[in-house]
Protein backbone atom coordinates (compact mmCIF):
# COMPACT_ATOMS: atom_id res chain seq x y z
CA UNK A 1 0.00 0.00 0.00
CA UNK A 2 1.69 3.45 -0.78
CA UNK A 3 -0.79 5.79 0.40
CA UNK A 4 -4.64 6.00 1.26
CA UNK A 5 -5.35 9.36 -0.35
CA UNK A 6 -3.96 13.33 -0.57
CA UNK A 7 -5.54 16.36 0.07
CA UNK A 8 -5.62 18.60 -3.16
CA UNK A 9 -5.88 22.48 -2.81
CA UNK A 10 -7.65 24.50 -5.47
CA UNK A 11 -5.95 27.04 -7.42
CA UNK A 12 -7.65 29.44 -7.61
CA UNK A 13 -10.89 30.82 -5.69
CA UNK A 14 -12.96 30.24 -8.28
CA UNK A 15 -12.66 26.50 -7.62
CA UNK A 16 -14.91 26.92 -4.72
CA UNK A 17 -17.70 28.83 -5.69
CA UNK A 18 -20.26 26.62 -6.88
CA UNK A 19 -19.29 24.53 -3.66
CA UNK A 20 -19.88 27.73 -0.91
CA UNK A 21 -22.98 28.34 -2.67
CA UNK A 22 -24.39 24.40 -2.45
CA UNK A 23 -23.39 24.26 1.05
CA UNK A 24 -23.75 27.35 2.53
CA UNK A 25 -27.23 26.60 4.23
CA UNK A 26 -25.57 23.09 5.47
CA UNK A 27 -25.46 22.68 9.37
CA UNK A 28 -22.79 20.37 10.54
CA UNK A 29 -24.37 18.01 13.24
CA UNK A 30 -22.13 17.95 17.03
CA UNK A 31 -22.27 13.98 17.56
CA UNK A 32 -21.58 12.77 21.44
CA UNK A 33 -21.40 9.39 22.83
CA UNK A 34 -25.41 8.76 24.45
CA UNK A 35 -24.31 8.19 27.65
CA UNK A 36 -20.38 8.33 29.42
CA UNK A 37 -18.58 5.88 29.86
CA UNK A 38 -14.83 4.60 30.79
CA UNK A 39 -12.54 4.43 27.66
CA UNK A 40 -10.48 0.84 27.62
CA UNK A 41 -6.88 0.73 27.84
CA UNK A 42 -6.58 -2.07 26.07
CA UNK A 43 -8.55 -3.74 23.41
CA UNK A 44 -8.02 -6.82 21.64
CA UNK A 45 -9.57 -6.16 18.12
CA UNK A 46 -11.81 -3.55 16.85
CA UNK A 47 -13.81 -4.31 14.18
CA UNK A 48 -15.68 -1.52 11.57
CA UNK A 49 -19.04 -2.93 9.82
CA UNK A 50 -20.51 -0.06 7.64
CA UNK A 51 -23.71 -1.71 6.33
CA UNK A 52 -27.61 -0.97 7.03
CA UNK A 53 -27.85 -4.52 6.07
CA UNK A 54 -25.87 -5.64 9.24
CA UNK A 55 -27.08 -2.63 11.50
CA UNK A 56 -30.39 -3.89 12.56
CA UNK A 57 -29.37 -7.30 12.97
CA UNK A 58 -26.66 -7.42 15.22
CA UNK A 59 -28.75 -5.51 18.03
CA UNK A 60 -30.17 -8.43 18.23
CA UNK A 61 -26.96 -10.24 18.84
CA UNK A 62 -26.86 -12.47 21.93
CA UNK A 63 -23.01 -12.64 22.22
CA UNK A 64 -22.40 -8.78 22.34
CA UNK A 65 -23.33 -6.50 24.44
CA UNK A 66 -24.28 -2.93 24.03
CA UNK A 67 -21.46 -0.14 25.56
CA UNK A 68 -22.71 3.16 23.76
CA UNK A 69 -24.25 4.65 20.76
CA UNK A 70 -24.11 7.94 19.20
CA UNK A 71 -26.69 10.58 18.93
CA UNK A 72 -27.80 11.95 15.80
CA UNK A 73 -26.68 8.78 13.46
CA UNK A 74 -27.07 5.10 13.50
CA UNK A 75 -24.07 3.88 15.35
CA UNK A 76 -23.95 1.32 18.13
CA UNK A 77 -20.56 0.12 19.58
CA UNK A 78 -20.94 -3.57 21.20
CA UNK A 79 -18.37 -5.45 23.29
CA UNK A 80 -18.11 -9.50 22.34
CA UNK A 81 -18.53 -11.55 25.94
CA UNK A 82 -16.08 -13.67 25.01
CA UNK A 83 -13.48 -11.85 23.97
CA UNK A 84 -12.03 -8.38 24.50
CA UNK A 85 -13.19 -7.26 21.24
CA UNK A 86 -15.57 -4.71 20.10
CA UNK A 87 -17.93 -3.97 17.03
CA UNK A 88 -18.34 -0.60 16.19
CA UNK A 89 -21.68 -0.90 13.92
CA UNK A 90 -22.62 1.96 11.04
CA UNK A 91 -25.87 1.81 9.19
CA UNK A 92 -26.14 5.48 7.50
CA UNK A 93 -24.10 8.36 7.82
CA UNK A 94 -23.00 11.60 5.85
CA UNK A 95 -19.44 11.49 4.66
CA UNK A 96 -18.91 15.13 5.73
CA UNK A 97 -19.93 13.69 9.60
CA UNK A 98 -16.57 10.98 9.15
CA UNK A 99 -14.52 12.81 10.91
CA UNK A 100 -15.94 13.53 14.01
CA UNK A 101 -16.90 9.69 14.07
CA UNK A 102 -13.27 9.21 13.89
CA UNK A 103 -12.20 11.16 16.85
CA UNK A 104 -14.68 9.60 19.06
CA UNK A 105 -13.67 6.70 17.81
CA UNK A 106 -10.11 7.55 18.29
CA UNK A 107 -9.25 5.92 21.78
CA UNK A 108 -10.55 2.95 20.54
CA UNK A 109 -8.75 2.62 17.54
CA UNK A 110 -5.68 3.42 18.99
CA UNK A 111 -5.75 1.10 21.82
CA UNK A 112 -6.81 -2.00 19.80
CA UNK A 113 -4.18 -4.62 19.24
CA UNK A 114 -6.13 -4.82 15.81
CA UNK A 115 -8.49 -2.59 13.18
CA UNK A 116 -10.96 -4.16 10.64
CA UNK A 117 -13.39 -2.70 8.66
CA UNK A 118 -15.74 -4.67 6.99
CA UNK A 119 -17.43 -2.66 4.57
CA UNK A 120 -20.54 -3.90 1.48
CA UNK A 121 -20.53 -2.04 -1.39
CA UNK A 122 -22.70 -2.45 -4.53
CA UNK A 123 -20.80 -4.34 -7.21
CA UNK A 124 -21.46 -1.43 -10.06
CA UNK A 125 -19.06 0.38 -7.89
CA UNK A 126 -16.05 -1.59 -8.60
CA UNK A 127 -13.92 -0.56 -11.22
CA UNK A 128 -11.34 -3.43 -13.25
CA UNK A 129 -9.78 -3.28 -16.16
CA UNK A 130 -11.09 -6.87 -17.23
CA UNK A 131 -14.32 -8.08 -17.32
CA UNK A 132 -15.86 -9.82 -13.87
CA UNK A 133 -18.36 -12.04 -13.94
CA UNK A 134 -19.05 -12.70 -10.31
CA UNK A 135 -21.85 -11.69 -8.29
CA UNK A 136 -19.48 -10.90 -5.45
CA UNK A 137 -15.98 -9.82 -5.25
CA UNK A 138 -14.17 -9.48 -2.13
CA UNK A 139 -10.79 -7.33 -1.84
CA UNK A 140 -8.43 -6.38 0.80
CA UNK A 141 -6.59 -3.17 1.66
CA UNK A 142 -3.58 -3.27 4.46
CA UNK A 143 -1.24 -0.96 6.48
CA UNK A 144 2.12 -2.01 5.51
CA UNK A 145 2.23 -3.38 9.08
CA UNK A 146 -0.76 -5.52 8.78
CA UNK A 147 -0.18 -9.47 9.12
CA UNK A 148 -4.27 -10.70 9.76
CA UNK A 149 -3.55 -14.06 8.68
CA UNK A 150 -7.46 -14.76 8.21
CA UNK A 151 -7.20 -12.02 5.53
CA UNK A 152 -4.39 -12.85 3.52
CA UNK A 153 -6.15 -14.95 1.23
CA UNK A 154 -7.92 -12.04 -0.35
CA UNK A 155 -7.07 -10.21 -3.16
CA UNK A 156 -5.62 -6.49 -2.19
CA UNK A 157 -7.94 -3.80 -3.76
CA UNK A 158 -6.80 -2.50 -7.06
CA UNK A 159 -6.60 1.35 -8.51
CA UNK A 160 -9.07 3.28 -8.88
CA UNK A 161 -10.82 1.32 -6.30
CA UNK A 162 -10.76 3.65 -3.02
CA UNK A 163 -12.84 3.62 0.54
CA UNK A 164 -14.00 6.66 2.02
CA UNK A 165 -15.70 7.29 5.47
CA UNK A 166 -15.20 5.94 8.80
CA UNK A 167 -13.39 2.57 7.55
CA UNK A 168 -11.09 4.71 5.40
CA UNK A 169 -10.59 7.36 8.41
CA UNK A 170 -9.65 4.96 10.97
CA UNK A 171 -7.48 2.45 8.74
CA UNK A 172 -5.57 5.87 7.63
CA UNK A 173 -4.94 6.72 11.24
CA UNK A 174 -3.55 3.16 12.23
CA UNK A 175 -1.33 3.36 9.30
CA UNK A 176 0.17 6.73 10.41
CA UNK A 177 0.83 5.14 14.13
CA UNK A 178 2.02 2.56 12.34
CA UNK A 179 -0.23 -0.21 13.31
CA UNK A 180 -1.90 -2.78 11.99
CA UNK A 181 -5.24 -2.90 10.29
CA UNK A 182 -7.26 -4.05 7.22
CA UNK A 183 -10.40 -3.51 5.30
CA UNK A 184 -12.43 -5.75 3.45
CA UNK A 185 -14.81 -4.88 1.37
CA UNK A 186 -17.55 -6.69 -0.25
CA UNK A 187 -18.47 -5.80 -3.75
CA UNK A 188 -22.07 -7.83 -4.90
CA UNK A 189 -24.63 -7.34 -7.37
CA UNK A 190 -27.65 -9.10 -5.07
CA UNK A 191 -28.02 -9.84 -1.54
CA UNK A 192 -28.97 -13.30 -1.70
CA UNK A 193 -27.53 -16.23 0.36
CA UNK A 194 -24.93 -17.80 -1.98
CA UNK A 195 -23.41 -14.46 -2.34
CA UNK A 196 -22.86 -13.88 1.40
CA UNK A 197 -21.60 -17.41 2.71
CA UNK A 198 -18.03 -15.66 2.86
CA UNK A 199 -19.19 -12.76 4.50
CA UNK A 200 -20.82 -14.90 7.11
CA UNK A 201 -17.51 -17.30 7.49
CA UNK A 202 -15.48 -13.82 8.09
CA UNK A 203 -18.55 -12.71 10.20
CA UNK A 204 -18.11 -16.04 12.60
CA UNK A 205 -14.24 -16.07 12.50
CA UNK A 206 -14.29 -12.89 14.35
CA UNK A 207 -16.49 -13.96 16.85
CA UNK A 208 -19.24 -11.94 15.32
CA UNK A 209 -21.70 -14.59 14.63
CA UNK A 210 -21.79 -18.00 16.95
CA UNK A 211 -22.63 -21.22 15.28
CA UNK A 212 -25.78 -21.30 13.01
CA UNK A 213 -26.29 -17.93 13.53
CA UNK A 214 -27.47 -15.64 11.00
CA UNK A 215 -28.19 -11.89 10.56
CA UNK A 216 -31.86 -11.86 10.72
CA UNK A 217 -31.96 -8.99 7.56
CA UNK A 218 -32.18 -8.31 3.99
CA UNK A 219 -29.37 -10.43 3.71
CA UNK A 220 -31.16 -13.18 4.25
CA UNK A 221 -34.21 -12.94 2.34
CA UNK A 222 -35.18 -12.73 -1.36
CA UNK A 223 -35.93 -8.74 -1.19
CA UNK A 224 -33.01 -6.44 -2.58
CA UNK A 225 -32.62 -3.21 -4.85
Amino acid sequence: MSTFGEIVEPSSRNVWEDWDETNEDINIVQLHWKRENDEPNHIGTLIILESKYLFDSLKQSENMDVVNSVTGIHMDLYRIKASNDYVCVLKDYDLVLSSQIVDLMKTYITVSDEVIAILIKPLATYHSSGDQLQDCIIRRLSTKADSTSMLMNYLKLEQPNIISGVSAGAICLREVLNLPGSAVLFYMEQLENNEVNELYKLLRNLNILVGKQKCNSILSSNLYV
